[in-house]
């Protein structure tokens, strides 16, 4: 198959935009990494998640969809030849031939540019602890902004018209709840991005999860520790509109605990494994959806303006690009995913930050509490109609 009209021929995997890492924010280009279709997969997931399984129609693979890929221009950036981007938008089509689309901005694109930085910093040409800056560009001598479809023949990818699809071999499993019920009787901490769905935690489950991650800072030195957070996937059919409840958490035993790092072994798969098989005969649809961990170290001293400030903005409670790494190579193709960090501020003070797929990478945001025995009552509450 020849390249579309308008864009300039590519690599067999390449979406025709580019990531270029400088070492300086006006310095020279020191590489330039072609953003690959496979960079795009918790894009594209998230998209399939929101349009479709969101949208009354879980039965619609991500097999089932074509995507396509549009440049966002930056405006007023100080690129000479005025490719620079500031992100990208996917699009697709659900079961009813309905159009969805997913804004990304640049930042979902950081793995390529951390990848590049840490092959700059082998090779000699970055150092090991400097600061790196990238960009968004459209990669070839077209410098218009058009939709960007690839070619056919990508390995693992199946071409329809131009769209982008992704193998995926995961069946659902959905829980009918009513989410009129769960919103009526939980209390919301934090916000969510608008559109987003709604992520419930029972008040044991929450408690759980930070005596687990919080067992390391007893430890001299402190370690981290963690496990997964165990829940359903919901779906109400008076909303049409699925949803995540996060119900229990369970301790990741036999990893490796270090003062910067966790690591599963896999002992502790076998283990964790085990018990979601067990508990799942008896509690249809139960499974992993995430993870939690916490961050027993010092961010450092409180600066000046620490005392007159409620909230610390040095704290612990992130995920680090270790932490990403594994979360995409572990969940990849569960836009639902939930990870839970928890740390301390400069003035010593715990904390906590929950994190969802937005935009197509993980970002905070907020989430709704529900005591155990709520929970239970909603789910024994009859469901109005089927899934569709």
């Amino acid at each position: 198959m020849t390249a579309p009209t308008g864009t300039s021929a590519r690599r067999a995997g390449e979406t025709g935009l580019a990531i270029q890492v400088r070492g300086d924010r006006e310095g020279p280009v020191l590489a330039t990494s072609p953003v690959q279709v496979a960079d795009l997969s918790e894009a594209q997931h998230e998209l399939w998640w929101r349009s479709c399984v969101r949208r009354g129609m879980p039965d619609v693979s991500e097999r089932d969809l074509e995507f396509s890929l549009q440049a966002v221009p930056r405006t007023g950036g100080s690129a000479l030849d005025g490719t620079l981007c500031r992100g990208f938008v996917l699009a697709t089509r659900d079961g009813d031939g309905v159009e969805a689309s997913l804004t990304c901005a640049m930042t979902a694109l950081q793995p390529i540019a951390q990848r590049a930085a840490e092959d700059l910093q082998r090779r000699g040409l970055l150092g090991q602890d400097s600061t790196f800056y990238y960009e968004l560009v459209l990669d070839g001598p077209d410098r218009g902004v058009a939709p960007l479809t690839p070619p056919g023949g990508w390995a693992g990818v199946t071409d329809r018209g131009g769209g982008q699809v992704l193998s995926r071999s995961q069946s659902l499993h959905l829980t009918d709840l009513s989410l009129a019920a769960l919103m009526q009787r939980s209390t919301a901490h934090g916000t969510a991005e608008t559109g987003d769905h709604e992520l419930f935690w029972t008040q044991g489950a929450r408690e759980r999860a930070e005596r687990i991650a919080r067992l390391g800072e007893v430890h001299e030195p402190a370690v981290e520790t963690g496990g997964v957070l165990l829940g359903y996937l919901g779906y109400c059919s008076e909303a049409r509109d699925a949803f995540v409840v996060v119900v229990d958490a369970l301790e990741a035993k036999d990893a490796e605990q270090r003062e910067f790092s966790l690591s599963f072994s896999g002992k502790t798969w076998q283990r964790l494994q085990t018990v979601v098989r067990a508990r799942a005969a008896d509690l249809p649809g139960l499974c992993i959806l995430g993870q939690m961990h916490g961050h027993p170290f010092s961010p450092g001293e409180p600066c000046a303006a620490c005392p007159g400030t409620e909230d610390c903005p040095k704290q612990t409670a992130y995920l680090s690009e270790h932490d990403r790494r594994w979360t995409r190579a572990v969940f990849n193709a569960q836009p639902w995913q939930v990870s839970q960090m928890y740390g301390v501020d400069a003035k010593g003070t715990p904390t906590s930050n929950t994190f969802g797929l937005v935009g197509g990478r993980l970002e905070r945001r907020g989430y709704r509490l529900i005591a155990e025995e709520d929970l239970e009552h909603v789910r024994q509450l009859p469901a109005k109609g089927g899934r569709p």
